[in-house]
C-alpha cells in the first residue's frame, strides 16, 4: 500500500509492510525501501505514519522545515502582516498590511485583518498598533506625516 514499504523478498502478508515515518510520505505502491518515503516539503507537515501526502501549513503560517511532523512547526506571520494562502515556506511570504492600516494579530489570513487608522491619520506598511497612525499634513502643507513642510508659493 502507498505510505508503506517492505524489505522482505517474497512476502506473503501485508504484515511485513512498514509505515513511512511521521514527516514523510510515499505515493508508491510496492515500495521496497525506506528511500521511497519522502520528507514533507517546506510549508507542509506529516503528523501520521504511513501517509500518502503531507498537509499544508494553514493560511497565516509558514514553515521552512523539511520533514516537519506537526502543525506546531508552522510559524505564525507576525502582527502587521497577513497571509491568505496555505502551504507557504518562508516568512517573506507574509504580506505587510497596507499603509493607513495596522494589525496586532498573529497568523492573520486576510487584508481585512488590517484595521484602518482613525480619520485624518495614516501609517507605514506593516504597522502593528494604532499608535503607529500619525496625523496627515494639514491643508497648505505637504510631505510625509510628521515631516510636513509648507507648500511653495504660487
Amino acid at each position: 500500500a502507498a505510505g508503506k514499504y517492505s524489505t522482505t523478498t517474497g512476502a506473503s502478508s501485508a504484515q511485513t509492510c512498514i509505515n513511512c515515518g511521521a514527516g514523510t510520505y510515499s505515493s508508491t505502491l510496492g515500495a521496497d525501501s525506506v528511500y521511497f518515503c519522502i520528507q514533507c516539503e517546506q510549508g507542509k507537515y506529516g503528523r501520521r505514519t504511513g501517509s500518502t501526502a503531507c498537509e499544508n501549513c494553514a493560511a497565516g503560517k509558514y514553515s521552512g522545515a523539511l520533514g516537519a511532523t506537526s502543525a506546531s512547526q508552522c510559524q505564525a506571520c507576525e502582527p502587521g502582516k497577513y497571509l491568505p494562502t496555505a502551504g507557504n515556506d518562508a516568512e517573506v511570504d507574509c504580506i505587510n498590511c497596507p499603509s493607513g492600516t495596522y494589525s496586532g494579530i498573529y497568523s492573520a489570513t486576510a487584508v481585512a485583518n488590517c484595521q484602518s487608522c482613525p480619520a485624518g491619520k495614516t501609517s507605514q506598511e506593516g504597522s502593528v498598533e494604532v499608535a503607529a497612525c500619525m496625523s496627515e499634513c494639514p491643508p497648505g502643507f505637504t510631505g510625509p506625516a510628521l515631516q510636513c513642510t509648507p507648500c511653495p508659493s504660487g
